[in-house]
């Protein structure tokens, strides 16, 4: 993995005469808004006079072809406050030119928003297609009314204009800010960041890169394909809001492909797909069609009670592997009379392994395996193959009269289950969350309070068999 990082001041990273930054055309439009203009403003300045004020990190990937001299750099991660501090520099540099000191004009133009070599000169940032034109007119001294680039112009412009010593604000947003840059020479390398990399609280993750990686595809075959391709994802992404991003994409591949499918290896597994299909909107819309009804899955809204209750279940007993299953029969069209007579295998399946102690590790191969049988499947043999790879009557049973069952979802999920056998099938919880468990035998049974008001004094009623409390008290 090739990736270099380096805390460099904003004046050091703009100052580079050969290094252009450019946003992928398919990258969001900016969208910070008076909150991130304000915070940025007042970390800043009230930071003038205790020292260099560190504002985060920006992931660029170098680009293998040197143009006109220039390198290339494509910013993965970080645009918002890239673009935000070339829109603050341009807000500095009018009031400079409308005050005449033309040389600091000059000084910000050259040093920050242009690049230049021995023949050639290029402005230093290049937004997405949403953005671009309206920063180029910025550069340019042209106002753009109601867009968000204008709007976060006109707000420095006025703050900037509201400060006595013009000179310091300068020298402060170029000289007393340092971020770290970060270069990866690859974008494979950049994605084996996005575990330790964050930015406030939003990661760059393996999402994002196959995003990233689809949409630049997209832009590469056809315009027409980008907008068509940036539709379907933003309805695909709608659907995961609530849910897991990085779990639907996995389980979506172990649903429709066969092999064993690590978090680590997904972008390469997107990208394979990616450059192996002729029809990329047409592969995006299968993603689209499966996030909604893993959406679905998730937040248990079919239009069946039945079917929604079981599914709760699954949540509840957090047998969430299992939705890589659910996710092939809903997609391949099973009926919910079927995937009902499925569901019951797929609790006991789950709960036995659970309470066994067997490895869960091997739970997204044995479900990738069935949805991947070259013969088809049916609901008589998926139950036949779960019943196969589950623990026996007598082997659960031992572990069932000796397992430590917690205050949780699950104990709940079972002691309802025993309720609704217990009453012929005629009594279920209606909401698990209103419902709390109890111990018989208290946790702590020496203490006055459990004598005087907690049953009694249970020292004395287990005797020698004291060590049952802690025998018995889960």
């Amino acid at each position: 993995m090739d990736i270099h990082a380096d805390e460099v001041r904003v004046s050091s990273l703009l100052n580079r005469g050969d290094l252009v930054f450019k946003v992928p055309v398919y990258q969001r439009p900016y969208s910070w808004n008076i909150d991130q203009w304000e915070e940025l403003w007042e970390d800043v300045t009230e930071n003038a006079y205790n020292g260099v004020h560190f504002i985060g990190s920006i992931v660029v990937v170098k680009k293998a072809a040197v143009v006109k001299g220039f390198n290339e750099m494509e910013v993965v991660d970080g645009q918002q406050r890239l673009a935000t501090l070339s829109i603050l520099i341009c807000a500095i540099r009018d009031y400079q030119d409308s005050l005449g000191n033309q040389d600091m004009v000059t000084r910000l133009n050259r040093s920050c928003l242009e690049s230049h070599t021995h023949k050639n000169q290029s402005r230093k940032l290049f937004l997405g297609r949403h953005d671009d034109k309206v920063y180029e007119s910025l550069l340019k001294g042209t106002k753009t009314a109601g867009h968000n680039i204008q709007k976060a112009y006109d707000f420095f412009r006025e703050k900037v204009e509201a400060e006595d010593d013009l000179l310091k604000i300068t020298d402060q947003f170029t000289e007393g800010v340092s971020l770290v840059l970060i270069t990866a020479e690859k974008p494979e390398d950049a994605f084996k960041l996005f575990e330790t990399l964050n930015d406030r609280g939003l990661e760059l993750s393996a999402v994002d890169l196959i995003k990233n990686y689809i949409l630049s595809k997209a832009a590469k075959r056809h315009e027409k394909q980008l907008d068509d391709v940036i539709e379907i994802w933003d309805a695909t992404v709608q659907h995961l809001d609530k849910i897991d991003k990085m779990r639907f994409f996995r389980q979506y591949l172990l649903a429709n492909y066969p092999g064993k499918r690590t978090k680590r290896a997904m972008y390469d597994d997107y990208k394979h797909h990616v450059e192996k299909t002729k029809d990329l909107p047409g592969f995006i819309t299968e993603i689209r069609d499966a996030a909604r009804l893993y959406e679905q899955i998730h937040e248990y809204t079919f239009d069946d009670s039945e079917l929604n209750e079981k599914l709760k279940d699954l949540w509840d007993m957090k047998a969430t592997t299992s939705f890589i299953l659910l996710l092939r029969l809903f997609s391949d069209g099973w009926s919910h009379k079927d995937i009902l007579k499925v569901i019951p295998a797929i609790e006991s399946f789950s709960m036995r392994r659970a309470i066994c102690g067997w490895s869960t590790s091997e739970m997204d191969t044995l479900y990738n395996q069935i949805t991947n049988w070259e013969e088809g499947f049916t609901p008589e043999s998926i139950c036949e193959f779960l019943k196969e790879k589950s623990p026996t009557d007598d082997e659960f049973r031992d572990k069932f009269k000796t397992r430590d069952f917690r205050q949780n979802n699950q104990t709940k999920y079972i002691l309802d289950q025993f309720e609704y056998f217990e009453t012929s099938r005629e009594k279920k919880i209606s909401d698990r969350k209103l419902v709390h468990i109890e111990h018989i035998m208290p946790q702590r049974i020496n203490t006055q309070k459990c004598i005087n008001q907690l049953g009694g004094d249970w020292i004395s009623y287990l005797g020698d068999d004291i060590e049952k409390h802690d025998n018995y008290l889960q």
